[in-house]
């Protein structure tokens, strides 16, 4: 398999598993970009923009968008100096799904811990 047939993979098995018992299976994966073409790409940079530009959103990581299912994920660390990090959490989701309404989007909430 490809990586990216594998991160496809452990998503599904992921969701799938959280759909059914509530568990998030942390323990499996890697990141795949599959942005190697053009309107992947420019996909990506437009959820990038849309992203950042919600106040206390720090970064986007581990992009993942699969046009045929039309299922998405990516991380998005907010800062801890957001007085809601559960809302910053539910502005992308909002944005993202106005400029995309038609996606099965999963986002996760990241947290930067370098300091």
């Amino acid at each position: 398999m490809t990586a990216v047939e594998i991160d496809r993979l452990q998503r599904d098995i992921a969701d799938d598993v959280y759909e059914k018992t509530g568990v998030i299976l942390m323990g499996i994966g890697i990141y795949a970009i599959n942005t190697t073409d053009v309107n992947l790409a420019m996909v990506q940079k437009q959820v990038t923009n849309l992203t950042m530009s919600v106040e206390h959103v720090m970064q986007l990581h581990g992009f993942f968008f699969d046009p045929e299912s039309r299922r998405m994920s990516f991380d998005v660390v907010v800062s801890f100096d957001s007085p809601d990090r559960m809302e910053t959490m539910k502005q992308v989701r909002r944005k993202v799904l106005q400029w995309m309404p038609d996606l099965k989007l999963r986002i996760r909430m990241d947290a930067d811990l370098s300091d």
